[in-house]
């Protein structure tokens, strides 16, 4: 299985609730492996371009404090797209872009259906931040995940996720996991370094 961020979440759910079915998790700067170490970490923000995108809500409250109206989640979406995401890094290090503007679009109007999904975001993430899941994994993969599920944790060397939880699951199962570092690459690795990553996913497959 390879999964990329929450779906690397995802993809150790599945090996936990079904480990007769995998072999190999291939995790792409995977989100939700460990828990925050102190006080200060829980108060811990995303970086600003993250914030915005996964919490539209800070600009219907900007708006609506300004004296605004917006009247749906649309319109937010819409302000993202056209005034914030149009502009943002989502090139790969040799410069080319990753996407053109109407692909960045349809990547926007996924988001806004997912933010409506309150409950979700609720029981994922950890009071209220989505830097750190409400259950991490690594404590159960400790406990549950069986010896012959091997896991490859690779992150971007400029990711906004938290690299640690790769390495703290590699403390607990050093004959199970691997961690690798891809650089110039942030949270979407595979696509802004995509030869190295492309190099480690097989280095490890071949083992």
């Amino acid at each position: 299985i390879v999964g990329h961020s929450l779906g690397g979440y995802v993809g150790l759910c599945y090996a936990l609730k079904y480990p007769s079915a995998v072999k190999k998790l291939i995790l792409a700067d995977p989100w939700g492996l460990s828990a925050p170490s102190n006080e200060s970490d829980t108060k811990m923000a995303l970086p600003t371009k993250q914030r915005i995108i996964m919490s539209p809500s800070l600009i219907t409250s900007h708006v609506t404090q300004s004296g605004g109206t917006i009247t749906d989640t649309s319109s937010v979406f819409q302000i993202l797209c056209d005034s914030f995401v149009s502009k943002a890094r989502m090139k790969r290090i040799d410069g080319s872009r990753l996407v053109d503007l109407d692909k960045r679009r349809t990547f926007l109007r996924y988001l806004e259906h997912c933010s409506h999904d309150t409950e979700l975001v609720e029981a994922l993430w950890a009071g209220g931040n989505p830097l750190w899941a409400a259950r991490p994994l690594n404590p159960r993969l400790k406990a549950d995940l069986p010896s012959h599920v091997k896991v490859t944790t690779i992150y971007g060397s400029q990711t906004w996720v938290d690299a640690s939880g790769g390495m703290e699951l590699y403390q607990l199962l050093p004959e199970q996991s691997f961690v690798a570092v891809i650089p110039g690459a942030g949270h979407h690795v595979f696509a802004e370094n995509p030869s190295a990553f492309n190099e480690a996913v097989a280095a490890r497959m071949a083992l």
